[in-house]
């Protein structure tokens, strides 16, 4: 599949309904989270409250940026969404290093104290804990699907905040159904803040991997030697064609390299003659670049 042709306003489009209906799923969740862990004092679910928390936040963002970016962004944004998508990435990502924090701190704190026998309703928590098991497996498919069809840092973003939703669902189930079954045992009492560590530590790196990649996003780089070495002997091809070359300028936003030549022609070279060397290099150049390629040449 050709991702360059898939329609951006669809992606985005779906990927606004995806973050509302995830909006309509969580908020209602977070007041059950909220509830059963203040009856419970398990921290597996004030685990599940604050992670919840920091999901809410991140699908306001998704939401609202996915809106913004359904526009026509080429009149809009003429050197491309990555920064834009890369900002709403880099705080969605934030708000989710930062639960995770939360869940650290809070684990380490009831290792230290000590912790209380937490069975109580928790054969209700599996039940709702089930129910959202479900829903995020059908999101998480949805978001895989879309990232599929388009290379996109705020697609990618969504889909690792889906496979933690999941990830999540699936240790409280399996962390709460064990404390069920050994609740007579003095063990249990350090089950859920030695999950949350073990859980929290590896996703920790993963987000601050993803948090970085979002920064490098918004810097504009400038191409690799081997890069600006290949462009020279791309323009060296149409040697006799042009009379003067100018600033070569290029550099890499995101996924994106942007190229912008400074070309000149002898005054007996007609529009057309032009137009048509332009497109020439333009097209010449593109072939040699992997990436999406934003070309530009200045007429001098």
């Amino acid at each position: 599949m050709n991702k360059k042709n898939i329609n951006h306003k669809l992606i985005y489009k779906e990927q606004q309904y995806l973050a509302l209906i995830l909006l309509l799923i969580k908020i209602p969740t977070l007041i059950i989270n909220l509830i059963t862990a203040v009856t419970t004092s398990s921290l597996v679910l004030w685990m599940d409250f604050v992670e919840t928390l920091s999901v809410i936040i991140p699908a306001i963002i998704m939401s609202a940026s996915s809106k913004d970016l359904r526009g026509e962004l080429k009149f809009k944004y003429n050197y491309g969404v990555e920064k834009i998508e890369a900002v709403a990435a880099y705080g969605c990502e934030i708000f989710d290093l930062m639960g995770l924090g939360c869940i650290f701190t809070l684990s380490v704190i009831k290792l230290t104290n000590g912790t209380e026998n937490e069975t109580h309703h928790l054969a209700f928590a599996i039940i709702m804990k089930s129910i959202g098991f479900i829903l995020d497996v059908i999101i998480l498919y949805r978001e895989k699907h879309m990232l599929e069809k388009k290379e996109s840092r705020l697609l990618h973003t969504a889909f690792i905040s889906a496979t933690k939703e999941l990830i999540y669902d699936v240790i409280s189930i399996i962390t709460i159904t064990v404390t069920l079954l050994i609740s007579t045992k003095q063990t249990v009492d350090y089950i859920s803040p030695l999950v949350c560590i073990v859980v929290a530590i590896p996703m920790s790196l993963v987000l601050i991997k993803h948090i970085r990649e979002a920064f490098i996003d918004l810097i504009d780089i400038t191409l690799d030697e081997e890069s600006q070495i290949l462009i020279l002997k791309i323009l060296t091809e149409y040697f006799e064609q042009y009379d003067t070359i100018g600033e070569i300028k290029s550099r890499k936003t995101a996924s994106t390299v942007n190229i912008d030549i400074e070309v000149g022609f002898s005054n007996d070279k007609n529009y057309e003659y032009i137009k048509n060397t332009v497109t020439s290099m333009r097209n010449r150049l593109a072939e040699e670049f992997e990436e999406e390629c934003v070309i530009n040449f200045i007429i001098i």
